[in-house]
């Protein structure tokens, strides 16, 4: 017998997305989580909440990136302890999300949430 694992479904939904057209990614020096969190709140805001991606990383995962795969470098000149990789996307793809991303980190910066940050202007800087 199946032992009940076998069942009927009777009702499903889906969630659909748009297209992603235009995407702007930044690789971001923090001082800390607090600040991460804080630079989080801030690009949402700025960004209308379209970030679809914001991953905190520790030192040691650009060490071991930049030690065990070749090719691989730490993306900013100077070592910072804290980063985050952040992707604003939009189903627009006449929406210059560069320009925001990159005005909305100046903001941070100036505040001092954010330490260095570099704004990937191809899809090759992206991967």
């Amino acid at each position: 017998g199946a032992e009940g694992t076998l069942g009927v479904i009777t009702a499903a939904a889906l969630k659909l997305f748009s297209k992603v057209r235009s995407t702007a990614t930044a690789f971001v020096a923090v001082p800390g989580v607090a600040a991460a969190v804080e630079l989080l709140s801030h690009l949402r805001e700025a960004s209308g909440d379209r970030i679809s991606s914001f991953e905190l990383i520790p030192r040691i995962g650009i060490d071991l990136t930049t030690q065990h795969i070749p090719g691989v470098r730490d993306p900013l000149k100077q070592r910072y302890e804290w980063h985050v990789l952040c992707e604003v996307t939009s189903s627009r793809a006449s929406e210059s999300l560069s320009e925001l991303l990159t005005d909305a980190l100046a903001e941070e910066f100036e505040s001092g949430r954010v330490l260095d940050a570099v704004v990937a202007q191809n899809d090759r800087e992206r991967a």
